[in-house]
């Protein structure tokens, strides 16, 4: 299912994203938050996952709600995720 999500990179500038529901993502990299040491592992041991959701972030960004193997999820910004083929 592909639901084109308005992100916002700046004032007034909107761009849609290339990432959607179902996608396989790879985790980059955290910015600038703190995550459980579950989640801290998972990322370590395989940071792939799918894209499950969206969530709003900051009133003004979407978030990527992304699950791991082990049942874990928790949600990235678009930057910090890679498109795995």
């Amino acid at each position: 299912m592909c639901i084109p999500v308005a992100i916002n990179c700046g004032v007034g500038e909107l761009t849609e994203s290339a990432m959607e529901i179902g996608q396989k993502v790879k985790v980059q990299g955290v910015i600038d938050r703190s995550m459980p040491g579950k989640m801290v592992k998972q990322l370590q041991q395989n940071p792939v996952g799918t894209i499950v959701g969206y969530k709003m972030v900051d009133r003004s960004e979407v978030g990527f709600v992304v699950k791991f193997d082990e049942e874990l999820s928790t949600w990235f910004f678009e930057e910090e995720l890679e498109q795995v083929n």
